[in-house]
């Protein structure tokens, strides 16, 4: 029967989700500390990274122990060693956010996010302690001008909400643009990261800023200072992707200056 190694503890869901779906699979999940020891005592046919890095050291492990498959549950593959994969011959998955529900719930996470710093619920919460209506005000999300730096299928569920509630969005895609995404937004063009000024040009004005594109070394840092401040002065900047995608020192200097209204982030550095 096949046999999928879970790499870590995080994200405990993924294991038992699968193990409800497929109760006949034989399920493992170890530490990064035990993974080579599980491939050596088990004959394991796909390797399940969660957040562990796959460095080549552990990918030639596993392609040694017969590992056929690295297979992410989910998106995110930054953390497997593509090359070392590849030369290895041990083939490398993952599921594409807009082909599984995550893209629905991470879009409604980042408008959950955003309307908690336009909102300031912790501020809302202290008035209301002190018997103290109508502060803060907080703002609306309808009218705004957003900018969303991704358009795969998390890119897009966040534009569709993001219009549906009344703001003006366009959106920056590293890569072509299908006739059918360009649709979906006004005045999106086509775009690459080497074009950074382009990304710029597109953040000038805006009031709300959204990360949602694969980290890589082309989208390493880049949100920086240079786009932080083509914002409006407290714009809104929410990232659900990679932390690495927004250069952290810059974002904490302009947050300290007050240069932006607030950020959100379900990410780490």
């Amino acid at each position: 029967r096949l046999t999928i190694l879970f790499c870590g503890r995080d994200f405990p869901l993924s294991l038992h989700a699968t193990r409800s779906r497929r109760p006949t699979w034989n399920l493992l999940a170890s530490d990064r500390a035990g993974l080579e020891e599980e491939m050596a005592s088990h004959a394991v046919d796909v390797v399940v990274p969660l957040m562990t890095r796959i460095d080549a050291s552990l990918v030639a492990t596993a392609s040694r122990s017969g590992v056929k498959l690295i297979h992410q549950f989910g998106a995110g593959l930054e953390g497997v060693d593509k090359d070392a994969a590849e030369r290895h011959g041990v083939a490398v998955r993952n599921i594409p956010a807009g082909e599984s529900a995550n893209a629905i719930s991470s879009a409604e996470h980042a408008i959950y996010l955003l309307m908690s710093i336009m909102r300031n619920p912790r501020a809302m919460r202290a008035s209301l302690e002190e018997r103290l209506l109508g502060l803060p005000a907080g703002t609306t999300i309808h009218s705004k001008r957003a900018l969303v730096v991704g358009f795969g299928g998390l890119g897009q569920e966040i534009t569709r909400r993001l219009t549906c509630l009344g703001a003006d969005v366009v959106a920056f895609r590293c890569g072509d643009w299908p006739a059918g995404d360009r649709a979906m937004v006004s005045g999106a063009g086509s775009f690459t990261v080497s074009g950074q000024a382009g990304l710029v040009e597109m953040a000038r004005d805006r009031d709300i800023l959204i990360v949602c594109c694969p980290l890589s070394a082309n989208t390493l840092n880049l949100v920086d200072r240079s786009v932080l401040l083509a914002l409006n002065p407290g714009a809104f900047v929410v990232n659900v992707a990679r932390g690495g995608i927004v250069n952290r020192k810059e974002l904490l200097e302009l947050v300290r200056a007050k240069r932006l209204g607030g950020i959100g982030l379900d990410v780490f550095w």
